[in-house]
């Protein structure tokens, strides 16, 4: 019996409105407030979406969260509301962060039931939407930046509290990595032009200068780093390649490094932190890194708390800690290590998932949320990715999207078309 094409164009849609929200820091005039109301705004769309939805998913990875978001609220209550009291508005929030990250990687289940591709054009046209939405929302938002002080910077305000640094549609320069790692990774999936990927890559570039986040330009070139180690290993299964690739890879970051050095020497604007990163590459000092230094002090200081209640954690209510700059430790503090074993089970579900529909299908879609997820991986030793109000929100939705939607393998494709 011939399968018929079926593409739900909705995912693409909702990714693209979800990145569109604006967190209003300029409207609210606080930081705190812009992204509580921005997480409530998601968190209410989320809902909303999930409940129009016909087909709901429920598998592994949801039985292992709806595990973890139980012991959070055990530890919430035991540790938190009746030992010390006083609850407070606020306390619910880590409640509300777990709530979300079910709310929409159910979703994005949701919508893979209900969309199928089952040949290579409709694979491409919607990396293509995607690639090219995320490239007009943040090529607005730049040039918005650039004006920042005349009436058209309204716009990037709209979505950031930083004043000199620029964090795109995300509401933190650590995370611009996200959306920008998403336009690119679709591009190489839509197999654009020369000048199509020149744009894409100077708008990229350009945005990881602007916002001065080692974080940010780390874990972009992660997930292009390991788009190509994924598609030369899974897909082509070239081992000499990938070897190619990882060469390639450590030349151009030597190129980049010099380039930052030299320009640096040059006098030139936003690269001076880049002399401090090719100081502590070739010197291994940490003294020439600043923020390494402020976050090893503090990685010392929650180690040392964390040893006073290591198995089960502090709780998240009235932990007293607000930020590690490490996302593991986070967990560790809030969670203790039986929280952070139910965490790490998460995501290496969610890794072997989508290695498995990868090696299973052959397409390179299956590309996009395994350098997401490895970059994601990364990212949070140096901050706290996970607790952050937007980027695990999409990187959920993605994922649950992904591991469940219809793709036509190459084997079974080749039998469609010569039926």
């Amino acid at each position: 019996m011939k399968v018929s094409s079926r593409v739900s164009w909705r995912l693409e849609n909702a990714l693209l409105f979800l990145f569109a929200l604006p967190t209003v820091y300029f409207f609210l005039g606080s930081a705190d407030i812009g992204k509580q109301v921005a997480t409530v705004v998601m968190l209410a769309v989320g809902t909303l979406m999930l409940f129009y939805q016909r087909h709901i998913f429920i598998d592994y990875p949801v039985r292992i969260f709806a595990l973890l978001a139980f012991y959070a609220a055990a530890v919430f209550i035991l540790k938190g509301a009746i030992l010390s009291g006083n609850i407070m508005p606020n306390d619910f929030a880590e409640l509300m962060r777990l709530f979300g990250l079910l709310v929409f990687y159910i979703l994005g289940c949701s919508f893979g039931n209900t969309c199928r591709f089952a040949n290579l054009g409709e694979q491409t046209a919607f990396a293509r939407k995607i690639c090219w939405g995320l490239f007009l929302m943040l090529a607005i938002i730049a040039v918005s930046y650039y004006f920042r002080d005349t009436p058209l910077g309204i716009l990037s305000r709209l979505y950031s509290s930083e004043e000199h640094r620029f964090s795109g549609i995300m509401p933190g320069i650590n995370y611009i990595w996200l959306p920008l790692s998403i336009m690119c990774l679709s591009g190489l999936v839509a197999g654009l032009g020369l000048v199509a990927y020149f744009a894409i890559f100077s708008l990229t570039l350009g945005s990881l200068l602007l916002s001065a986040s080692f974080t940010a330009i780390v874990a972009t070139f992660v997930a292009i780093a390991s788009y190509w180690v994924f598609r030369e290993l899974l897909i082509r299964k070239n081992i000499f390649r990938v070897l190619i690739s990882v060469v390639g890879v450590l030349v151009i970051s030597y190129g980049l490094v010099s380039f930052f050095e030299f320009a640096s020497e040059s006098g030139v604007g936003m690269a001076g932190k880049f002399k401090l990163i090719t100081q502590f590459i070739t010197s291994g000092s940490i003294e020439s890194f600043p923020s390494l230094v402020k976050r090893l002090y503090v990685w010392r200081e929650v180690l040392s708390e964390v040893e006073k209640e290591f198995w089960f954690g502090h709780g998240p209510a009235k932990a007293e800690l607000r930020f590690t700059d490490n996302s593991y430790l986070m967990t560790l503090f809030r969670y203790g290590a039986l929280g952070l074993l139910l965490e790490i089970t998460l995501y290496i579900s969610f890794l072997g998932g989508m290695i498995y529909r990868l090696i299973a299908t052959g397409s390179k879609l299956m590309l996009i949320p395994l350098s997401l997820l490895s970059a994601y991986l990364v990212a949070a030793i140096t901050t706290n990715v996970f607790y952050e109000l937007r980027a695990p929100y999409l990187l959920f939705l993605l994922v649950g999207y992904f591991l469940h939607v219809n793709v036509v393998s190459s084997d079974d494709r080749e039998q469609l078309e010569g039926r």
